[in-house]
């Protein structure tokens, strides 16, 4: 994407600026993105609970990548944040790391 300055960006983004304005409004312009749909890949713990249900990948899975899908049972992982996913036991006793967080049905 080439460079455009926040004028340019205004323009294109039908946003009138006055010739003079300052930084908050510079900040403001630059951070107006489109709302993008939240995509729950399992990595943060806050957005896991027993009860949803969702996609693991079992140790024995990890060269494959197969996953599993079931609800979550108990949260094992103690961290906020894990980067290969919250590690969680499935209602049925299977222990994974959360790829993905499925809808409820």
């Amino acid at each position: 994407m080439p460079f455009r300055s926040i004028h340019e960006q205004a323009l294109i983004n039908g946003i009138y600026l006055p010739v003079a304005f300052n930084h908050s409004a510079c900040y403001y312009i630059q951070n107006m993105q489109p709302e993008r749909e939240k995509i729950m890949n399992g990595q943060h713990r806050k957005e896991i609970r027993p009860g949803a249900h969702v996609e693991i990948i079992l140790k024995e899975d990890q060269r494959t990548g197969k996953r599993t899908a079931g609800v979550v049972k108990d949260i094992l992982t103690s961290a906020s944040h894990h980067s290969r996913g919250i590690k969680v036991r499935l209602d049925n006793g299977q222990i994974g790391r959360v790829q993905e967080i499925l809808p409820d049905k």
